[in-house]
């Protein structure tokens, strides 16, 4: 049987995998539910910017010898699995320069598209068929990532 407490915040009665651990309190786990915790979290980092820049600027100056150093180490893998994508990726590239090209001699910025699925900006250009290179769709960065998937997810089931 699954133990059940009560959140301190929102008052509602949740089994305890709802709840984040803490081995300092009372049922190693925190007083408030996982929701509420990410909800103050979120509500913490939008009213302390300043203090989450600050943090993230610290975090990264601690690791930046290493981020370098993994850098310089594995440049010529990086430079060879680049390479790699570029040649079986030939017809992608084919399409994206053909189509920038194209919006850039026509004067048609990209901030004349909006998402196709939400409205927003700036967009990225979707091409189901990177051999029809002027047929894309546009769509926001979440969206393009979320359709690119499912399409990557179809393409591998089917061969």
């Amino acid at each position: 049987m699954t133990q059940l407490k009560i959140c301190n915040k929102c008052g509602i009665e949740k089994p305890l995998t709802e709840y984040y651990k803490d081995k300092h309190h009372k049922f190693g786990v925190r007083y408030y539910c996982k929701e509420c915790n990410n909800a103050d979290s979120i509500k913490w980092q939008k009213n302390n910017n300043k203090r989450v820049n600050e943090i993230a600027r610290r975090g990264y100056e601690k690791r930046k010898e290493k981020i370098l150093d993994y850098s310089r180490k594995n440049r010529q893998m990086y430079n060879e699995n680049c390479q790699r994508w570029r040649l079986n990726h030939k017809n992608q590239i084919y399409a994206n320069n053909s189509l920038n090209n194209f919006l850039s001699k026509s004067n048609i910025k990209n901030s004349e598209f909006i998402c196709a699925i939400c409205g927003k900006q700036p967009i990225q250009k979707h091409h189901e068929n990177y051999d029809l290179w002027f047929s894309f769709i546009p769509l926001c960065k979440q969206h393009h990532g979320i359709t690119f998937r499912k399409e990557n997810k179809i393409r591998r089931e089917n061969t």
